[in-house]
């Protein structure tokens, strides 16, 4: 099913932060979408970009989610999502990924993880930026 902002779909539009705060919140993506763009009085024609404080400070915090962990300190910096996936993730938990200026989510752990941005909800194999070195990343622990 094609998910629509402002009727249009939303895997043709830059807006993988806005995609990844809808995932971890429960909310759509319109909604999601409006909430940033009246927070940070973005413009008639904006499309969704977002800013990385935004996402990981203030827009987790708005819609009640905990950071548990931040895991940038065990990353090299060649680590790969995939690598992440093997390494680092557990069963039943849930991950705010950046890799260079993309976000995304992983539900799960190593076998059963699954990837999710705008474009995808796929396992991390079939992934198409696996390879892609992570940024930043936190574990998400439920609601505030």
């Amino acid at each position: 099913m094609t998910e629509l902002i402002n009727g249009t779909d939303a895997s043709r539009m830059p807006c993988c932060g806005i995609y990844a705060l809808a995932e971890l919140s429960g909310r759509s993506l319109q909604f999601v979408f409006n909430w940033y763009k009246e927070r940070y009085n973005r413009p008639a024609n904006w499309k969704g970009s977002t800013y990385e404080p935004h996402i990981f400070g203030t827009g987790l915090k708005h819609f009640g989610l905990k950071k548990k962990k931040t895991l940038c300190h065990r990353l090299s910096k060649r680590m790969t999502v995939r690598k992440f996936v093997d390494e680092h993730t557990v069963k039943g938990r849930t991950y705010l990924l950046m890799t260079g200026s993309h976000f995304l989510v992983i539900q799960g752990g190593r076998e059963e993880a699954i990837c999710i941005d705008q474009g995808a909800r796929c396992s991390v194999d079939d992934y198409y930026g696996k390879n892609k070195k992570i940024r930043r990343a936190v574990q998400i622990g439920g609601r505030r």
